[in-house]
């Protein structure tokens, strides 16, 4: 019986304590609870500039690809024939990849916390088959 009383009156006593509400400021929780804040807010910023990365590489490996574009379209225009009718087919899929590179691109930037991730496979992907459609093509039409 005496133990029932003792495990009652300590069990009062943890109650009691736990309902402190004066909890000191600076107390370790705070503490954590900051830290906590500032490893989500810097996780935060580091995948922003990692989508930032991204977009610009792209963005500057799509202005150079339009250059190579540039000089290809000049060569196009000196053929003839089904040389030419095949030159104007490959440039509308080029074209075609291009926009469709271009606008996963601008979904990607658009993008917010971690969807990103997501939409930079996509955008990685577009590129490959695009950098490899215009790479054929300028194999196939002698691009220097």
């Amino acid at each position: 019986m005496r133990s029932i009383f003792l495990v009652l009156g300590l069990g009062l006593l943890v109650a009691n304590v736990g309902c402190n509400d004066t909890v000191p400021p600076n107390s370790k929780a705070d503490r954590v609870e900051k830290e906590v804040g500032e490893a989500v807010d810097a996780v935060g910023d580091y995948t922003e500039e990692q989508k930032v990365k991204l977009v610009d590489s792209v963005k500057e490996s799509l202005g150079e690809l339009d250059s190579r574009m540039e000089t290809l379209q000049q060569k196009g225009n000196e053929l003839a024939g089904d040389a030419k009718a095949n030159w104007e087919h490959r440039k509308a899929e080029l074209e075609t990849q291009r926009q469709a590179l271009q606008e996963r691109l601008n979904e990607l930037r658009d993008s917010s916390g971690n969807a990103w991730k997501d939409l930079s496979h996509g955008v990685t992907s577009a590129w490959d088959e695009l950098k490899k459609s215009f790479d054929d093509a300028a194999m196939e039409f002698k691009d220097d």
